[in-house]
């Protein structure tokens, strides 16, 4: 049986999720310390988090084989760190999230909904307009190694 192990209560949806693919979940209430993480994964397929717990080198180590599961990244993760008030109030409100970017590969990036909508149309469900960005640079790529790091 696949299994899951979600922490610091996600949304209860997420259980419905699993379940329709036939994975098992097991709630932790609160955040684990490393050793109580690296105990908690042991038979473990998926790990879903909010922000207090950290999944640290030791913790990757000691569980390998623990999958990551964000879509097609070409070996790499990419973070954001919006600069817009809706968005880290969306961010405050429902905690961090993988997400791709507002544009098709090799495309511009949207700035503005206009662009957003003309570039996915009806293939994204919701969108969120708090008016066009200020900047025409959406982010910047910062390369890290090793692949593990955490920035402040």
């Amino acid at each position: 049986m696949t299994r899951a192990l979600l922490l610091e209560n996600p949304h209860a949806i997420a259980d419905e999720i699993f379940a329709k693919f036939g994975i098992e979940v097991t709630r932790v209430t609160g955040a684990l310390s490393e050793d109580d993480l690296i105990d908690a994964l042991e038979g473990v397929d998926y790990l879903g988090l909010r922000s207090k717990t950290e999944v640290t080198e030791r913790v990757l180590r000691a569980r390998p084989d623990l999958g990551w599961d964000l879509g097609e990244t070409g070996g790499t993760i990419g973070v954001r760190m919006p600069d817009q008030p809706a968005l880290l109030a969306l961010l405050r409100t429902f905690g961090p999230m993988a997400v791709t970017s507002a544009n098709l590969t090799g495309e511009p990036p949207a700035t503005s909904i206009t662009a957003a909508v003309s570039s996915f149309g009806s293939c994204v469900a919701a969108y969120l307009d708090a008016g066009p960005t200020e900047s025409a640079t959406a982010s910047s790529i910062v390369s890290r190694r090793p692949a593990w790091s955490r920035a402040w």
